[in-house]
């Protein structure tokens, strides 16, 4: 794979995977449909790229990790963890199996209508808010069930089309993490990504590694933007934006 080439698909993973767009299937339109890539060689280079995403994200959020493994050893502050802990955990036992059994038509192009849903889930989660402003709300607690919830529409990301970032994004918001959202939403995103991406190391060769690193310096100055910005907004503008962009970039998946 040419250099350039490797930048170029390095720099769009870097910017979809936080991005409520799916990466995999901007990843699939480019190399496949745009410089003829074959289909399964594609897929694997586009797993493989969410290991600079993941180190970005593990660099950038340093802190709340190491205060997550802190936590576990004392009673106070253990919720994060034990929270992270079981929406992973429910995360593996759903997307795994749905990955074995969908494992033949994961091909991003075919779950194009999922993309540009997840656009629209944003959206509807932002305008509820914005209806509710008025009223009272009440702060979400790190409670099992709510990471049994996010954890198992996580994992409900496996089918191609569905923005991990997205719907994690838009339950959080909805179960009324404020803007802790896309913190948790990222925080949650890491062992997943990383999983994925160690999974397809064997089958990528040397000349990946301009696309590895083009995808964590990207993701490693995005993750910082979206988050300064995310903490000067309120939820429901957010969820709303996200759902503009979500629509936006899902349109040329569904025309192609």
């Amino acid at each position: 794979m040419d250099g350039l080439i490797a930048l170029l698909l390095g720099l769009i993973q870097g910017v979809a995977e936080w991005l409520p767009i799916s990466s995999e299937g901007w990843l699939y339109i480019v190399s496949v449909l745009l410089l003829g890539i074959d289909p399964e060689e594609a897929l694997a280079s586009a797993l493989f790229l969410h290991l600079g995403s993941s180190i970005a994200a593990i660099l950038v959020l340093r802190k709340e990790i190491r205060a997550v493994f802190v936590g576990l050893k004392r009673e106070e502050g253990r919720e994060l963890g034990v929270f992270l802990s079981t929406a992973t955990a429910v995360t593996c036992v759903v997307g795994f199996p749905l990955y074995i059994y969908l494992r033949g038509s994961l091909l991003p192009s075919s779950g194009r209508i999922f993309a540009l849903a997840t656009g629209f889930l944003l959206l509807f989660v932002g305008f509820a808010l914005r209806l509710a402003i008025s009223r009272k709300t009440k702060e979400a607690s790190l409670t099992p069930r709510s990471a049994i919830f996010v954890g198992l529409l996580q994992g409900l990301s496996v089918i191609p089309g569905i923005s991990r970032s997205g719907i994690t994004l838009a339950a959080l918001i909805l179960l009324g993490f404020g803007k802790y959202s896309l913190k948790l939403s990222f925080l949650l995103g890491i062992p997943v990504i990383l999983g994925a991406s160690l999974l397809q190391i064997t089958s990528v060769g040397i000349n990946m590694l301009p696309a590895f690193f083009s995808s964590f310096i990207t993701s490693l100055l995005l993750l910082r933007v979206l988050l300064s910005f995310s903490y000067r907004v309120e939820p429901w503008k957010l969820s709303i934006l996200f759902g503009f962009i979500a629509i936006a970039f899902s349109f040329p998946l569904v025309i192609s």
